[in-house]
């Protein structure tokens, strides 16, 4: 459906602008797909990006201008428009979305992508772009005056997915283009028209319920047009006024005011969604008290980009874009629809009004696993669902490619990238050296640098190892960022694993894998000579540990087609390492032989270029890296690589206020973050600085001190206290007017050696526990951030711990922690591959995630759980051998309190169940138990398991189907006692496993059965006769073939449909199988909008029901 043609009023006004163009050369024969990018004036005036392949065979590309253009150049009547930074958020994974709309671009054809004009920012007129990638988006509006001309230069960055088919279309080096006007220096960007000022509407439907009834409702519209018609944002400001009669009432309190802008057709729908929202159930998650308080105001925007969203400029201006008509599908198979969306905007904008904003941290289990969501959606999708819920309509289960957790988010934590995955952080802390993305350097000992050379060098080498063939070693691969002479990133790393040489690198944008020369999946596993692979998706992007057998480790994780490498060495490798991360000695001045001498101030272009980089070059002879036919160390040298520093970048504000909308507060962190995402656009540097900072700030714990007062700015205070060896001791901050950071409380030893750092948050805070090593004089250091000034409060505790017993399914036991900085252990005896369940029916500790855990006598995590609400658990944890264990009470911070635990034995049930055979019951009987079902898949097969007759309580996630590899393929939810996994495409031969596995210490059954699938496959023809859809296997589709020609206007409906339910999908898609448009059929009929066919071949109209529905439904095809 064109909502240009079907709103009643103007939207945006005609568009005549100077163009910038950002031309890229001639792609290369080797790569095919390469983008040229232009600028033009499109239809109504209106900014288009032109996008040509001028490779010479076809490739994917993305037709939205969110998460892939980024306009490098923005200028108005001679000076630059300065962008205004933002944290986007989404009511569907954007990623998801640009995947659904991929198109093919043939060799030497071209799409206009239009940009996106929005109604929003301080002159109500401005360019919004996405930068977009699976671990960080981020955003910018480009306020402009509508009667003046533009000149714009862009550029193409293709998104960070995993498709099938032809490769993704790349940009080159378009990036580096120059702008040129190429329009009439006398066109405006909008007609001149009459001055519309803010309608504002009160968002409360006062409701009087002396009578329990509604009096009276009144909608009165205030429309001033403005502009012309437009895609995107309105011309006038409607304003939406519900009111409700009052008899013998006064005047309702002042409320909050929206503005509502794309005519007629978006306020009816804004008011008939807020009238629901004010109904008894309506609001679930309570969200419009808050936006009813007189200082919020929301602009809600007409937008058809395919995603409904939210961001704010600040707590008071707050800008939603939504689209009335969208009843598109979400991902899961779930129908859009658009009230329901809108809750979930209105969501992002009640956090939004908060001064924190929305929490775009990761959202991590009750496990501490990543679940790939940020919070901020997790809680939205969340306060959807308990929508949807009231209003009987089908749950969603997933976000983009994630299943939503079932219970409460904890956010990622500063030590979480430095914990190995299955043993969990080093105890000790062990020092940890990171080489990030493109690429900063933090040494062993803390020294960081910038490293921009473009060859292959060595990372870490012990020198001191008896055999050199089996030497514990990292080598990288730095390479310029496409075409920059300046920025350089990792491209691959390979390392020695006791004699095995493991490799990773970045092929087609996806993380690679090589073992002793031989592609490896990614994936988990054993090495040959003793070291493993572990692999963790993540939404911060793909993680795989790098084990050693001594325990050394190396988590490799990508970014922005570029690695980020953190490499935590085994003790025993301490002062006998060489390298890029240094010789992890202890003393960070040793780290780095500069020229210019200086042992601890940032290194010069001169220090590192090229004699030190030079040092660190690997030969082919000692290249740990497998090389192609033709190529060799040589041929990623380039020892001209880099040039000196240039001019800042213009976007140099931009990137400022989005590295601190992500908490870069570190003062390097934040330097490295902004130079990158300046000169890039790209937001995974932004993640790969959020990263950096993690590590570089949070990798030394441990401390004591006392009561300091900080006066001067750029005044460093030290305290000391004398500490006897073995002392254990926490630094307790008790109160702080100094601003949150990290790092900047330390614990030196008598020799001056750093011992442990700390942070001051909001307030509070200290430096964690820490065995003192000698008797002697220590330090505790203050050195707050530059024109910080303030006190802080401290005192020195005296850690002490309890000990004690546990017997698995023996009675509770109570464990305690009565000083700051103490723990509390008791240890229990287990046999190798006993599964245990640890419950905690009762705490006096405050809400938190990681202070509880099972240990091994190593001090090596196994498992660790959440205490919420008085009660917790750590779920299942299977014993890797026969010994003894401990449940570990550890709290954060100075943290006190007592809880009783029970630690049971779990067996799963574990069987076989056949496809299209009987109904199997899967049983719950103890808590972290769950249920294993096993039957055989080959290639191709389509499975639906329908699940009936649960006593689990309502969740989803609590039934998720793994391939023969161990991963998920797919997963679904079981509510009211019914569920299902919808029908899954199996990709190889082998057993698969339905796994019931519900949270905490819920117990109880369901009945599961598979199906095998088999899609109905048959011909349609355009104006032919109708054709019947039959459906009669849960989980089929129906699929029916024709032929068309490009440029024929076609459109699918449906009549007669006998089945029942929610949104069922009637789909068109090309011989790609992208698709085109699409439909729902309710009630029996339905039909998509009218769609050009892209070319003359091959068609498919695909009928998909969706929740194991059956029937038949009437399709016909028409010409438009």
């Amino acid at each position: 459906m064109d909502l240009r043609r079907a709103l009643p009023v103007p939207l945006l006004a005609g568009f005549a602008l100077f163009v910038g163009s950002l031309l890229a050369p001639a792609a290369h024969a080797d790569q095919p797909g390469g983008l040229g990018v232009t600028v033009q004036t499109g239809a109504n005036d209106q900014p288009v990006v032109v996008l040509t392949n001028q490779g010479t065979a076809s490739c994917q590309v993305s037709p939205m201008a969110l998460g892939t253009i980024d306009l490098t150049g923005v200028h108005q009547a001679g000076r630059m428009v300065e962008a205004i930074a933002m944290i986007p958020s989404f009511d569907e994974d954007l990623g998801f979305t640009i995947s659904q709309h991929l198109r093919l671009l043939p060799a030497g054809a071209s799409l206009r992508v239009p940009l996106d004009e929005v109604g929003t920012g301080p002159t109500g007129h401005a360019l919004r772009t996405v930068s977009w990638s699976s671990a960080v988006t981020v955003g910018a509006l480009y306020p402009f005056d509508p009667a003046r001309p533009l000149t714009l230069a862009a550029s193409y960055t293709a998104p960070d997915l995993t498709v099938t088919g032809r490769p993704l279309c790349e940009a080159g080096i378009a990036a580096t283009g120059t702008a040129v006007t190429t329009g009439p220096a006398a066109a405006a960007l909008t007609a001149p028209g009459d001055a519309l000022s803010d309608h504002p509407t009160n968002w409360l439907l006062w409701v009087v319920l002396g009578t329990v009834a509604l009096f009276a409702v009144v909608l009165a519209w205030v429309l001033t047009q403005r502009r012309r018609s437009r895609r995107r944002a309105g011309a006038g400001a409607m304003a939406v006024v519900l009111l409700a009669a009052a008899i013998g009432f006064g005047s309702p309190p002042a409320k909050a005011e929206a503005t509502v802008t794309g005519g007629p057709g978006v306020a009816n729908g804004v008011a008939g969604c807020l009238a629901g929202f004010n109904t008894p159930g309506g609001d679930p998650a309570d969200i419009m008290n808050t936006l009813n308080k007189p200082s919020v105001h929301v602009t809600i925007n007409l937008d058809t980009s395919g995603n409904n969203g939210e961001n704010r400029i600040d707590p008071q201006n707050i800008f939603i874009y939504w689209d009335p008509d969208d009843t598109s599908m979400l991902s899961g198979h779930v129908p859009r629809i658009p009230c329901d969306e809108l809750y979930h905007e209105l969501f992002h904008a009640s956090q939004d009004t908060t001064p924190q904003g929305v929490d775009v941290h990761e959202c991590f289990d009750g496990s501490g696993n990543g679940t790939g969501i940020a919070i901020k959606e997790v809680e939205a999708t969340k306060a959807e669902n308990m929508l949807r819920r009231n209003r009987h309509e089908t749950l969603r289960t997933v976000y983009g490619p994630n299943p939503l957790p079932p219970g409460k988010c904890r956010p990622s934590r500063p030590g979480d990238p430095l914990c190995h995955p299955s043993l969990g952080c080093p105890l000790p802390p062990s020092r940890a050296g990171q080489t990030t993305a493109d690429p900063h350097v933090t040494t062993f000992d803390g020294r960081r640098l910038d490293f921009q050379a473009a060859g292959e060098f060595v990372v870490n080498k012990d020198i001191a190892s008896v055999d050199p063939a089996t030497a514990f070693q990292v080598q990288v691969r730095e390479e310029p960022w496409r075409n920059s002479r300046q920025v350089g990133v990792n491209t691959a790393m390979a390392a020695n694993v006791a004699g095995d040489r493991v490799e990773v690198f970045v092929q087609d944008g996806q993380m690679e894998v090589r073992v002793n020369s031989a592609n490896h999946p990614l994936s988990s596993g054993p090495l040959p000579e003793g070291g493993d692979l572990i692999y963790t998706p993540r939404k911060a992007g793909p993680f795989l540990t790098i084990d050693w057998p001594d325990h050394s480790y190396t988590l490799v994780t990508m970014y922005s087609r570029s690695l980020t490498l953190i490499v935590v060495p085994a003790p025993i490798h301490n002062g006998h390492l060489t390298g890029l991360l240094a010789d992890a000695d202890g003393n960070p001045a040793d780290d780095l032989h500069l020229a210019s001498g200086s042992a601890t101030g940032a290194p010069t272009y001169d220090d590192l270029y090229p004699k030190f980089a030079e040092s660190l070059r690997i030969t082919q002879q000692n290249s740990l890296f497998t090389y192609g036919p033709g190529t060799s160390t040589q041929t990623y040298t380039d020892r001209t690589f880099p040039d000196r520093n240039s001019a800042p970048s213009p976007r140099r504000a931009w990137a400022e206020s989005a590295c601190a909308l992500y908490g870069i507060t570190d003062p390097i962190s934040l330097q490295n973050c902004v130079v990158d995402l300046a000169n890039t656009g790209n937001s995974e540097f932004l993640a790969a600085s959020m990263l950096t900072q993690a590590n570089a700030t949070s990798f030394q714990l441990g401390g004591g001190g006392t009561t300091l007062a900080v006066t001067k700015a750029g005044q460093q205070i030290t305290v000391p206290f004398r500490g006897t060896a073995g002392q254990k001791l926490y630094v307790d901050v008790v109160a702080s007017t100094l601003p949150s950071g990290c790092g900047w409380l330390r614990l030196q030893d008598p020799t001056g050696k750093l011992l442990a750092a700390g942070c001051i948050i909001n307030g509070k805070g200290g430096i964690d526990v820490v065995v003192l090593p000698v008797t002697g004089s220590y330090l505790v250091v203050v050195d707050p951030p530059a024109g910080a000034t303030g006190s802080v409060s401290m005192r020195l505790v005296s850690a002490t711990d309890q000990q004690g017993g546990l017997t698995i399914d023996g009675p509770p036991a109570a464990i305690a922690v009565t000083a700051a900085g103490g723990l509390g252990r008791l240890t229990f005896s287990g046999q190798k591959g006993e599964v245990v369940y640890a419950g905690v029916p009762t705490s006096t500790l405050p809400d938190s995630c990681g202070s509880v855990s099972i240990q091994d006598l190593q001090q090596h995590r196994l498992g660790s759980g959440c205490v919420i609400n008085g009660v917790g658990s750590i779920d299942r944890v299977t014993l890797p051998a026969t010994g003894t264990y401990a449940f570990v009470l550890d709290p954060a911070d100075a943290v006190t309190g007592s809880m009783q635990v029970r630690l049971t034995s779990a067996t799963d049930q574990i069987g076989t169940i056949g496809v299209d055979g009987p109904t199997v019951t899967a049983t719950i009987a103890q808590p972290g138990a769950v249920a294993l079902l096993t039957f055989s898949g080959s290639v191709g097969e389509r499975v639906y398991v329908d699940a009936s007759g649960g006593t689990l309580a309502d969740q989803c996630g609590v039934i998720f189907l793994r391939d023969p590899t161990g991963n998920t393929a797919n997963g679904g939810c079981v509510i009211g006692g019914k569920g299902d996994i919808d029908a899954t495409l199996l990709k190889e031969n082998g057993t698969y496993t339905i796994v019931v596995d519900p949270s905490a210490a819920d117990l109880g059954s369901v009945q599961l059965r598979v199906f095998r699938d088999t899609d109905q496959q048959g011909a349609i023809s355009i104006n032919g006769p109708a054709v019947t859809a039959a459906i009669s296997q849960p989980g089929a589709v129906s699929r029916f073939t024709f032929q068309g020609s490009a440029g024929q206007k076609v459109a699918v409906s449906a009549t007669g449909a006998t089945f029942t339910g929610g949104c069922s999908v009637l789909q068109l898609k090309d011989a790609a199988d992208q698709t085109l448009t699409s439909g729902c059929v309710l009630s029996g009929h339905g039909n998509t909008d009218v769609v050009d066919l892209p070319s003359t071949g091959t068609f498919t109209v695909v009928l998909d029901l969706g929740g194991g529905g059956i029937g038949q439904a009437q399709l016909q095809l028409t010409s438009g």
